[in-house]
């Protein structure tokens, strides 16, 4: 019976043999007095890369540094001379080398991280919402069931979404996680297939393997942009797809949980870029519940709304991320209290009276004679206040108060806290009244172009220019005109508690 050897390891043999041979080669190169020295070089090198890169893992390289090795002495079994003084010489000045390299290695490291370390803070040290520790625990759940392959984090932009990654990233790296961070706003998404590779083989090799499938993948990624070499490859497809699962295997073998982290796809604007990763990261993720202890997850952050605008509505998106999970959505009390409290706690910005007048609250005492105007506000303002946003809503503020050369009254103090609101959280609204006179500033349109002030609004009760659903521009303008006051009723009296449910 013909014995059939297997193509790839016929090819490794070729390998083993190339190696040997160029081994011979460099060999007879060098003169005989450089030969050893050459040798104990090769030594350093194999040590050095043994004490990085365990042997049990990656065989094969150290078989190739052997035949290396093995060709190069044989070039050396001809008759040569040989001076065992010169010998020794040689090998003390290698110790002696070597040592000296290990003790400033040491020396290094210990004033790089112990002289003068400071202890950094606790991601929870550092969370001052305890919604975004609840939402925290829902990712983790999620990420631990064996099932999940893929997560799809949605909030707007500005709520916290790579905060949340850190302290993911802080609570998993003990157990045997490797996170994976790729902001895709800081790569050409015609080479993202190539970068991926190369972040993933740079994980492969922080542990301590080297891929054999990794080059050649990147190679044939590049190649098949090219029209020319095309057709050299014969079927592309296929010598990819297999490439790729062999890449694949490889980081399955390394017993570790691999989670990508997409930071913000839909900010790209790239409608076939972002369907190239969400496919890509699929092929990642698929044929691996064999695995016992290995995995390859992908969390993807992204504005739902905004990715609904792009065209990836909930019925595409459901095909290519398993889970979503909406962040908590945080009030505007909430966040400014808490960030108060947390960035500026030698300030005191707004009261509890100040925050109850702003929308979507607006309790100053009166009654709006709108009828859902309390319904209308909070669905309007429901994805406005971010943390990124009240954080520098309140910078404004302070800004303002403290650098004005007079001292506020309590109702211009008033006015500059509504205006900063009106430049933060309407900035349309605020952008038409620095351009309009003030008495202009406020006049609504119907969808005919008819204008309308808001005293004429006001008198004949005209509520179906003002729904948010059909005129969002109008709407904004009323609650801005009633924010600053411009309704006749003062807005700046003290709130009635009895009005309030947060």
């Amino acid at each position: 019976m013909k014995l059939k050897i297997d193509l790839s390891v016929r090819f490794i043999l070729v390998r083993y043999m190339i190696f040997i041979v160029l081994g011979g080669v460099v060999g007879k190169l060098f003169p005989p007095q450089e030969e050893i020295f050459f040798i104990y070089l090769c030594i350093m090198g194999i040590s050095s890369v043994f004490i990085n890169i365990p042997v049990p893992f990656n065989e094969r390289i150290y078989g190739f540094i052997a035949a290396f090795m093995f060709g190069f002495w044989l070039s050396l079994l001809f008759p040569q001379s040989m001076d065992p003084i010169k010998f020794f010489w040689l090998f003390g000045g290698l110790f002696l080398l070597v040592l000296s390299i290990f003790v400033l290695f040491l020396a290094g490291r210990w004033l790089d991280y112990d002289i003068g370390k400071q202890s950094l803070k606790s991601w929870n040290e550092r969370n001052y919402f305890p919604q975004r520790a609840r939402d925290l625990e829902r990712i983790i759940d999620c990420l631990r069931r064996k099932e999940t392959t893929s997560i799809g984090v949605e909030a707007e932009w500005g709520e916290g979404k790579s905060f949340l990654m850190e302290g993911l990233r802080e609570r998993l790296s003990h157990e045997g996680y490797t996170l994976i961070t790729i902001d895709v706003m800081a790569i050409r998404l015609d080479n993202f297939p190539e970068y991926l590779i190369h972040e993933l083989d740079a994980t492969l090799f922080r542990q301590g393997r080297l891929s054999f499938h990794s080059r050649a993948l990147k190679h044939v990624l590049k190649a098949s942009k090219l029209d020319v070499l095309f057709l050299l490859w014969g079927n592309m497809e296929t010598r990819y797809a297999k490439l790729f699962d062999a890449f694949r295997e490889e980081l399955l073998t390394l017993n570790q949980q691999i989670i990508l982290v997409y930071e913000d796809i839909d900010r790209i604007d790239d409608v076939k870029g972002i369907k190239n990763i969400l496919y890509l990261s699929e092929k990642l993720t698929e044929q691996q519940s064999r695995w016992t202890n290995s995995s390859i997850k992908v969390i993807y952050q992204y504005n739902a709304t905004h990715m609904r605008m792009l065209g990836f509505d909930r019925v595409y998106l459901e095909k290519y991320i398993q889970n979503r999970i909406s962040l908590t959505r945080i009030s505007l009390l909430n966040l400014i209290q808490a960030i108060q409290a947390s960035d500026f706690s030698n300030k005191k910005i707004l009261s509890k009276d100040d925050i109850f007048r702003l929308p979507p609250y607006l309790y100053v005492g009166r009654r709006a004679f709108l009828r859902k105007e309390q319904e209308w506000m909070e669905c309007h303002f429901l994805d406005r206040f971010t943390i990124r946003r009240a954080k520098s809503f309140l910078q404004a503020v302070i800004f303002r108060v403290e650098n004005l050369p007079f001292e506020l009254s309590e109702t211009e103090r008033s006015l500059v806290v509504a205006f900063s609101f009106i430049e933060y959280f309407m900035p349309n609204v605020y952008d038409r009244i620095n351009i309009h006179p003030l008495y202009r500033g406020f006049d609504i349109f119907d969808e005919h172009g008819r204008r309308y002030t808001m005293v004429d609004v006001q008198n004949e009760k005209i509520e179906d220019l003002l729904n948010p659903e059909h005129y969002p521009v109008n709407f904004e303008l009323y609650i801005a005109w009633r924010l600053l006051g411009l309704d006749g009723i003062s807005a700046f009296q003290r709130i009635d508690y009895s009005e309030v449910s947060e």
